[in-house]
């Protein structure tokens, strides 16, 4: 196989990590937040239950579908961040392998 020539900043792969990281936790802290508020709890009487109802379930739906994609940016960052690790213990150990060569031909006299 030949050399693909393929490079990575691996520095920007790491910001990218925190980025999706830090966005699980707020997102997942507003899903939070609205599932401990009574959205409709402004609908007092039985003139205003059916509109309070309407909003406690979209505040439901709102709240399931930031959990869902809090829950999908937290697997996307530890995907990123595994890949990341392993590419890195990889190159690692590709140098020591080069290393190791390289100290081989010098002992045996090679250049």
């Amino acid at each position: 196989m030949g050399d693909a020539g393929m490079t990575v900043d691996t520095d920007e792969v790491a910001r990218v990590v925190g980025f999706y990281h830090r966005a699980a936790e707020v997102v997942g802290a507003a899903a939070d937040d609205i599932r401990r508020h009574d959205l409709g709890g402004w609908a007092v009487g039985e003139d205003y239950r059916e509109l309070g109802d309407r909003y406690r379930e979209m505040g439901r739906v709102i709240a399931d579908r930031l959990t869902e994609q809090s829950r999908a940016a937290g697997r996307l960052s530890d995907t990123l961040g595994r890949g990341l690790s392993t590419l890195i213990a990889a190159d690692h150990e590709a140098a020591d392998d080069v290393g190791r060569a390289a100290g081989r031909r010098r002992a045996a006299g090679e250049s």
